[in-house]
């Protein structure tokens, strides 16, 4: 059984225009968003075997702050090939986990997370898929369970999506 979450960077910041996208920091609601995201998975016992991030700025922002709600918190993997990735970059750095480790986080970004999930699920709850479908709000988290071996084994459709949880939801 393999676990896979994928959490989009929280909210950025617009307010220097004069930089390059990749470099945008997190807004002072993207901060609050990722601790409470981070405070969340601590109290539900979601902890990653292996958590990577995009290069890009906000991603690693959010993912410093989740780190930072683990006393035994994984590694930071940094993938640049993360920042603006399409469903198929994703899926080839999902399949490149270790298959000792259990479970994945992946912080990175639109469209390509929510186009991955999307193309993973097979099954679920409805309302949350459809949820997922219309819109997947900045720190927002996709909880997919696979009943999988090893990490190259998860293809279309084969994912249960077990959770989607929004900053909203736990305000």
């Amino acid at each position: 059984m393999k676990t896979l979450w994928l959490l989009r960077h929280a909210k950025s910041s617009w307010e220097d225009l004069t930089l390059v996208d990749a470099h945008r920091p997190l807004a002072p609601r993207g901060h609050r968003a990722a601790r409470r995201m981070a405070r969340y998975l601590a109290d539900e016992g979601l902890r990653p075997a292996v958590l990577c991030s995009s290069g890009a700025e906000r991603a690693l922002a959010t993912a410093r702050a989740l780190r930072a709600a683990w006393p035994d918190a994984p590694a930071l993997d940094v993938e640049a090939s993360l920042y603006e990735a399409e469903p198929e970059a994703l899926l080839r750095c999902i399949g490149s986990t270790p298959d000792a480790a259990d479970s994945l986080l992946l912080v990175g970004h639109q469209p390509g997370l929510q186009d991955l999930a999307l193309h993973l699920i097979g099954r679920g709850q409805r309302k949350l898929r459809q949820r997922l479908a219309r819109k997947w709000p900045t720190a927002a988290l996709v909880e997919l369970a696979f009943d999988v071996s090893g990490w190259r084994q998860i293809e279309s459709r084969t994912g249960e999506l077990v959770r989607f949880v929004r900053p909203s939801d736990l305000a």
